[in-house]
């Protein structure tokens, strides 16, 4: 009788529990049977956790994104599960694909299992908040208690992909503007300035009459994918025929879904005309939800454009502004942006100072010779003397190129594209006479802006073979009159920098700057000679040591340093 009062009280008990698990897994269509013999000696004690991972980092899952859910079970009883698994019930999931139903299998104690579940959000998906919740079950009703995931859906975030306004010109002449029958180099840019990434980017170029593609010249480019704020550059060949008075390029802008495209547009190439430079982009920053993205401002360089035009107009002024950049002795490196820093200053003497077109003597890689016809021989003038109204004309000399000493005497001397360095007392031409061709002229007023380095070194090495940098003597007389002014790039014993970012040498480039507006530190509208020099003493020596480690000291020759260069 004992027996069966024990038989009968277990059977009892068994009842609801098997009860309470077919409630709790509703739509089973049985209840499940426990085998006394198959029960676990010990209890096994189930913990499940889920975690979430996108790729982008945003916390999004955006159309097309694939991510993945983890399910971490965990068994830290003393006994062993057997046929764990495991079902997802979402709401608000609007078409994201995933498996709903996965086997975790038996877990001995302390054991850990993790179950990787891919989940991908299709093109069509909605901006949506999604609330999965995780159920399991087990053969012996161990389960752990559900879990909880809830995380939002993006919809499709459109990029849109604009032309980067401006272009980088690379041409014989190496002044930056396109000339009728010059082959040139052009770089352009598509930026995608939208929030969503650009996939299978492609630009396809087209032409108008009296343009001809150059050489093998590609045109369409595969710009691959563009992430918000993102630009990439293609370039191509392009040369005009005589009877080209325009220059009609045309892209066309595809992508992947062939919906966030451009139409054919225009390049911004003005014929005869400056072309602005490349600087490149940055993305200022990223959030959960957005990027703020810094449209590009183009390939320009910013000394190159938007010259203040002050609308004086000094009608007797003389300008002579020279460019050498490539030298016919092979021992002589290349002075790169010289002809480009010569092209730019001309616009400046036009621009700001109102010097008229016609009245600058404006060279590129002059030979000896052309520095004697412009400055003269020590019998006679040269043409600069010829241009001058004694007493009326203020004059402006620009030189960017190479310097070089004679080792001997420790005079200083303009190097021609013709000049032998290691002869440049013979072949060069001579500081000293420089100045004394200048005084002599009798001119209203005289400017000297010279950007080279008269040591024997160079940005890009020696001039001069097995000697070190040499420091000149130079006799200013010049200077006795109040009324010159001479502007250098660097002491005597120093190395001119470049500054390959902006395309322009590193003096240049900030005495370009000061003159647009920048030295004027006191916002008075009036760039005295003293404040252009502090404003070059700041930056040219700061950013030679920053770009090159090197000393670069800017120096001011006159005996009137509070002189009015520009009144705005």
């Amino acid at each position: 009788m004992k027996k069966n009062t024990l038989l009968l009280i277990t059977l009892m008990f068994c009842i609801p529990v098997c009860a309470i698990q077919a409630q709790t897994y509703e739509g089973t269509g049985r209840s499940k049977k426990v085998s006394l013999r198959k029960a676990p000696k010990y209890p096994p004690y189930l913990e499940a956790s889920v975690s979430f991972y996108e790729p982008s980092g945003n916390k999004f899952l955006d159309a097309e994104e694939s991510g993945r859910i983890t399910v971490t079970v965990i068994n830290s009883g003393k006994g062993k599960t057997e046929g764990v698994a495991l079902s997802i019930s979402a709401r608000g999931d609007n078409g994201l694909i995933y498996s709903k139903a996965h086997e975790v299998g038996a877990l001995k104690p302390r054991q850990e299992r993790k179950i990787n579940i891919p989940i991908r959000a299709p093109f069509t998906i909605a901006s949506r908040a999604v609330d999965m919740t995780f159920n399991f079950s087990e053969k012996n009703g161990f389960e752990p208690d559900p879990a909880r995931l809830t995380f939002e859906t993006r919809e499709y975030v459109k990029p849109v992909l604009v032309l980067v306004d401006g272009l980088d010109i690379d041409d014989s002449n190496n002044n930056g503007m396109v000339e009728s029958g010059e082959l040139v180099i052009i770089t352009a840019a598509v930026q995608n300035i939208g929030q969503g990434t650009a996939k299978g980017v492609s630009v396809k170029l087209s032409k108008g009459e009296n343009v001809y593609w150059g050489g093998e010249s590609k045109t369409k480019f595969d710009l691959g994918s563009l992430r918000p704020g993102a630009l990439k550059k293609f370039t191509f060949e392009v040369y005009t025929n005589k009877k080209a008075d325009a220059i009609p390029i045309y892209a066309a802008i595809d992508e992947s879904k062939g919906k966030f495209g451009k139409r054919e547009q225009k390049l911004p190439l003005e014929f005869r005309k400056r072309v602005s430079k490349i600087s490149e982009v940055q993305v200022v920053g990223i959030d959960a939800q957005s990027v703020d993205v810094a449209l590009a401002g183009g390939f320009t360089i910013d000394v190159d454009t938007n010259i203040p035009k002050i609308g004086i107009k000094n009608k007797d002024a003389i300008a002579v502004v020279i460019g050498n950049r490539n030298y016919e002795n092979s021992d002589v490196p290349t002075v790169d942006f010289a002809i480009r820093d010569a092209a730019v200053m001309k616009e400046y003497l036009m621009n700001i100072f109102g010097y008229k077109d016609g009245n600058i003597i404006f060279e590129t890689d002059a030979t000896q010779g052309k520095f004697m016809s412009i400055f003269g021989t020590r019998e006679r003038d040269g043409k600069l003397q010829n241009y001058v109204k004694k007493g009326q004309s203020d004059v402006f000399i620009y030189y960017s190129g190479h310097g070089a000493p004679d080792p001997e005497s420790n005079d200083g001397y303009f190097v021609p594209i013709d000049c032998d360095p290691s002869l440049v007392a013979v072949n060069g031409y001579s500081l000293n006479l420089f100045y004394e061709k200048i005084y002599d002229m009798g001119a209203k007023s005289v400017t000297v802006v010279i950007d080279a380095c008269f040591s024997g070194s160079s940005d890009q090495g020696m001039l001069l073979k097995n000697i070190s940098p040499v420091f000149i003597e130079v006799d200013n007389s010049v200077l006795s009159a109040d009324n010159a002014l001479v502007f250098t790039s660097a002491a005597g014993d120093q190395v001119s920098s470049w500054y390959p970012e902006k395309k322009h040498s590193l003096f240049t480039y900030y005495f370009l700057k000061g003159l647009k507006g920048e030295a004027d530190q006191d916002a008075n509208k009036l760039l005295s000679a003293n404040e252009l020099l502090d404003y070059l003493l700041d930056n040219v020596s700061y950013m030679a040591r920053r770009l090159n480690n090197r000393e670069q000291t800017p120096g001011l020759q006159t005996l009137d340093e509070e002189k009015v260069l520009i009144r705005y």
